[in-house]
């Protein structure tokens, strides 16, 4: 039962990365096309394995957020800012499209595919530690054609500054089980990064 469990899962990864990469790959780029890509593939990759698995997934949606886990992630994320920029504060403002898509929709949709169905599925089977390091690891590659996709090439600090974070938010996702905890923590890092890094 395990096995076909872990079969039906990953044939459906599969597939869904292989449609999402070939999308965006082959469509002319569009920032808003590309937004409705990410939310009809990932949408329905999440609704089928949350229908293959029986997955319940109310008492972690509906949990409330940890300030705790946010306050701590929000002094990483300036440390590391100030690191980054040898302590200056030069911010730029904020498009349209980047406040829908990164600050609005991306993290909703990003934790709900990543933490909620992925990693809450993925812990069950191999436990919260590889889990997380799995999800983790899918949130990379994740990004990889979207990167392309709008043109930005894949640069080595890109892949381990995503890691880095995705494998922050799914510990706070293990001690927290509150999705709304890992959206407030990414669609900070979305603002903050949008702010002062782009």
């Amino acid at each position: 039962m395990k096995r076909k469990k872990i079969q039906a899962f990953v044939t459906t990864l599969a597939a869904t990365f292989v449609v999402w990469t070939v999308l965006l790959l082959m469509l002319p780029y569009s920032a808003w096309a590309g937004l409705v890509v990410k939310l009809v593939v990932w949408g329905a990759f999440s609704l089928i394995v949350l229908k293959q698995h029986d997955l319940d997934v109310k008492s972690i949606v509906e949990k409330e957020s940890s300030l705790k886990w946010v306050g701590m992630s929000l002094l990483l994320l300036v440390i590391y800012l100030l690191a980054v920029n040898k302590f200056r504060l030069d911010y730029s403002p904020l498009s349209l499209h980047f406040v829908v898509s990164a600050i609005l929709i991306s993290p909703v949709i990003e934790e709900f595919v990543f933490r909620v169905v992925v990693q809450n599925f993925t812990s069950q089977l191999i436990g919260e530690i590889k889990g997380n390091i799995f999800a983790s690891i899918l949130f990379v590659v994740y990004h990889i054609p979207l990167w392309l996709y709008r043109g930005n090439g894949v640069a080595a600090m890109n892949c381990l500054w995503v890691l880095v974070f995705s494998l922050w938010v799914g510990f706070a996702f293990n001690r927290t089980r509150s999705m709304k905890t890992c959206v407030v923590i990414h669609l900070c890092h979305n603002i903050v990064l949008g702010l002062f890094l782009s």
